[in-house]
């Protein structure tokens, strides 16, 4: 099964039990109920699955869970079918906002399938591996006690339930594509609130999903608990437009599980989540009803804190060890080398480039249709917030990027790693992709009501070629950026192939930490490995010390009675590496020099040593 297949199916089950929801409780109309089901059902569902956990559910439990929603979606459809084909024939404009949805979908689609072809491991074997380890742990029954928010990990492990033959890496890999073909889908939603009109919601999802920076960039290096953070910041934003419009506690209950779900997720992104709710409150001020909005965000933040609970107990104790400041501080320190600064800068106006475009080829066409779209909201009075929120996010990334004041560099040392410019300008690439779709029905419009060629149906052919040479030339790209990035080749499913036939039960394989594509031993060998990436092991300074003393068993023979003794048999070489983590293990040639190894197997770069523990 691909990953892409896999994506398609974990999206269909958000989606569903997102629609069942809103539906079921009658609080928005159909198609804001379609937009709305990403974050509404990934916040469901979040909540379910860590809850069960909490409580000492099985994982099968929650994976009926999952089940149960989506065929409640499944079932408000249904009921559904009739209004809908009412109103499909009674409304043009309703008919072209669907079938831009859909192509929505289908361009998302082709990107993920074409960029990402052939992938079956997460494309980062350290980030992709962390999460990957939680998930397997949570699969089996286990439990994880670490301070990492649970979210993503509960969901996909809950998921996974259902596909026992899938192993967990490109199970994992598979949710993650899935996180991507939801992102047009909630963009689509903000639209309808902040546009006011279907058509341009549904083509600033098509534009999204023509974008390079969002959300296509995360996938490599596997950020998906952030794609399910901003997923969800875009269903708060929605919900507090709502809210402005007619203020009602049903809001409140609404927003409340968005807000805890980003908590036990990827808590920084209520920093994204404040940005935008100031940006509404000022934009709607007028209409805003300052008597009841005191209360009724004591309410939505009592209803938060008390759901978010399952992961209270962790966050305390992050931010008791000092949070992510000290991993914000050695980003500082790169950054500060005299050649980062000039370059940093560069990098961070080439991602300006990005969220507003796909590919150079139609970068001019994108950012004139994203002028026009600015142009558009602000004579028309409807989604004037967008400009100054997509520029704030753009001023941030250059602020923390290009200017090393105490207090900047304070202030992205404590909001690390979400001041990260590639993470901030992802929220730009979304406010570009809405303005965007403002401005093309202003252009489709305007020629729509010209005489000739532009009014003709041979005038549609522009937009599909450039359309589709844009998705030709960003999965060519994601492509190659993507080998560039994995360690894991035909040569190593090769060896891990040997591996599942001749390792045995109790025996473990010295994996050169997440360097190479040893770390995916465990998934494609069914290997346990000598040290995983955070999977706790009650002696991994031991471990450690035997890997540093692999190449020199010959001088170390205590080295090798230990390795035996803890039942280290095999030593894995990968065949390539990886740009986080240095390898330590010497390569193939070398290991075939020591008198303590035989080699197995070997393919290409990727090589088996057995160890003579006899």
């Amino acid at each position: 099964m691909t990953a892409l297949l896999i994506g398609a199916l974990f999206a269909a089950c958000v989606i569903s039990t997102g629609y069942g929801v809103v539906r079921l409780s009658r609080l928005a109309s159909d198609e804001l109920a379609i937009g709305l089901s990403p974050a509404v059902g990934l916040a469901v569902l979040i909540m379910l699955t860590t809850w069960s956990r909490l409580v000492g559910l099985s994982p099968a439990v929650a994976a009926l869970m999952l089940i149960g929603g989506a065929s409640l979606g499944i079932r408000m459809a249904v009921l559904d079918l009739g209004s809908w084909r009412t109103r499909l024939r009674q409304s043009g404009e309703l008919r072209l906002t669907l079938i831009l949805v859909v192509l929505s979908l289908i361009v998302t689609s082709a990107v993920l399938g074409l960029g990402f072809n052939g992938i079956v491991v997460p494309v980062s074997s350290d980030d992709g591996a962390h999460h990957v380890e939680i998930v397997d742990q949570l699969r089996r029954g286990g439990d994880w006690s670490g301070w990492y928010p649970l979210g993503f990990h509960s969901v996909a492990a809950a998921f996974l339930q259902l596909f026992p033959q899938v192993d967990t890496a490109l199970g994992a890999l598979g949710v993650g594509l899935g996180l991507a073909l939801l992102a047009p889908i909630s963009v689509f939603g903000l639209g309808v609130v902040i546009l006011r009109r279907l058509p341009a919601a549904g083509a600033a999802a098509v534009l999204v999903g023509l974008t390079a920076q969002y959300p296509y960039h995360l996938q490599f290096w596997d950020g998906w608990p952030l794609a399910i953070g901003i997923i969800l910041a875009l269903g708060v934003w929605t919900v507090a437009i709502l809210y402005v419009d007619q203020p009602s506690v049903v809001w409140v209950r609404l927003a409340a599980p968005l807000a805890a779900s980003i908590l036990v997720t990827h808590g920084t992104e209520l920093y994204t989540v404040a940005i935008g709710l100031v940006g509404v409150l000022i934009a709607g001020c007028r209409r805003v009803n300052w008597r009841v909005l005191p209360p009724h965000l004591m309410l939505a933040l009592v209803l938060a804190v008390v759901l978010s609970a399952p992961y209270l107990s962790g966050l305390v104790e992050f931010y008791r060890a000092g949070g992510a400041q000290a991993a914000g501080d050695a980003d500082l320190a790169a950054m500060s080398l005299p050649s980062a600064d000039l370059d940093g800068l560069r990098g961070t106006l080439q991602l300006v480039l990005d969220a507003m475009a796909g590919i150079v080829v139609d970068a001019p066409v994108r950012v004139g249709i994203v002028l026009v779209g600015a142009v558009s909201v602000f004579s028309t009075r409807t989604g004037r917030l967008l400009l100054p929120l997509g520029l704030t996010f753009v001023a941030l990334a250059i602020m923390f990027r290009g200017l090393h004041a105490p207090a900047v560099d304070r202030l992205y040392a404590l909001t690390f790693p979400w001041s990260q410019d590639y993470r901030l300008l992802m929220i730009t690439a979304i406010c570009a992709s809405l303005l965007g779709g403002a401005g093309l029905l202003v252009v489709g419009e305007w020629a729509s009501r010209r005489r000739g060629w532009l009014s003709s149906p041979k005038a549609l052919l522009v937009p599909v070629v450039l359309a589709q040479v844009t998705v030709a030339l960003m999965a060519q790209r994601f492509s190659a950026e993507a080998v560039y990035y994995l360690t894991y080749s035909p040569d190593d499913a090769a060896a891990f192939a040997w591996l599942a036939q001749h390792i045995q039960p109790g025996e473990l394989l010295v994996n050169d930490g997440s360097a190479d594509a040893g770390i995916w031993a465990p998934y494609k060998a069914g290997a346990s490995v000598l040290l995983p990436r955070v999977l706790p092991v009650p002696d991994r300074s031991d471990r450690q010390q035997i890997l540093d003393h692999v190449d020199d068993l010959q001088d170390s023979p205590e080295t090798l009675t230990a390795a035996c003794g803890l039942g280290a048999r095999y030593i894995y070489v990968g065949s390539s590496g990886t740009l986080y983590e240095q390898r330590q293990l010497p390569r193939a040639a070398t290991l075939q020099h020591s008198p303590d190894l035989d080699e197995v197997f070997s393919q290409g770069a990727a090589a088996v040593f057995r160890l003579r523990c006899d």
